[in-house]
């Protein structure tokens, strides 16, 4: 109130004609220096629940941090055993491959072995023909051989 008082005073001076302007700068600024000491309560108040702010704030970004590193470990964890789930998989495509390849033989020897098998019977019933044309013939030779009087017909 008293610095107040003081630039009413120096105002009137100056109009009077005095040169005060360095002084009326001067209280000017002192005014304004206590109108900011004023605020210094409210200001301290203010940095108070900003400091409260960023410690809650930093306290959540510690938590929000280690919840990404263990995320992070996880997705590792869950890239690993998808290669090794991967790997395990071609594993199998190979081990199917190659039964594939052993059926594929399988089934080609089982094909020869039909193919032989039905050689070996037709062969086996035209040896089978070949012996009964050998009995009709010593049979039919045996009967003329009786006819002829060549051999007795007990036989």
């Amino acid at each position: 109130m008293i610095i107040e008082k003081a630039l009413v005073s120096l105002h009137n001076l100056r109009t009077a004609g005095m040169e005060v302007s360095w002084l009326f700068q001067r209280l000017e600024q002192i005014l304004k220096a206590k109108q900011l000491m004023a605020q210094v309560p409210q200001m301290k108040e203010a940095k108070n629940k900003c400091d409260e702010v960023f410690k809650q704030k930093q306290g959540q970004l510690v938590l929000m941090e280690r919840r990404k590193e263990l995320r992070e470990i996880k997705l590792q964890e869950q890239q690993r055993e998808m290669e090794e789930v991967e790997r395990k998989l071609q594993e199998k495509k190979r081990e199917k491959e190659e039964l594939e390849r052993e059926l594929m033989e399988e089934e080609k020897q089982v094909e020869c072995a039909k193919l032989e098998a039905n050689d070996a019977y037709c062969a086996t019933k035209q040896v089978g023909r070949s012996i009964a044309d050998v009995f009709l013939t010593m049979k039919a030779f045996a009967a003329s051989c009786v006819m002829d009087g060549l051999l007795p017909s007990e036989l």
